[in-house]
């Protein structure tokens, strides 16, 4: 899952070829990227592209009892 996303598959989920417009694609979307010193690139992983960063630390779930099935009717 953690696995780098290959740079075809970039091209394919951003619909970019440049990777400064790939880059603003992925930014956009709040998912984590590094840009390659080398080429620009952006570079991220499966886990990133499935989590994006706004959506992570998100608590769906209550935690708390449900306090009306406890009394007595």
């Amino acid at each position: 899952m953690s696995q780098l996303i290959s740079p075809e598959d970039i091209i394919k989920i951003t619909g970019a070829k440049k990777p400064k417009d790939q880059c603003a694609v992925l930014e956009k979307h709040n998912i984590y990227f590094v840009e390659s010193k080398l080429d620009g690139r952006p570079q991220t992983s499966w886990y990133h592209f499935n989590n994006p960063t706004h959506l992570r630390n998100i608590n769906n779930s209550n935690d708390e009892p449900n306090f009306n099935a406890m009394q007595k009717g």
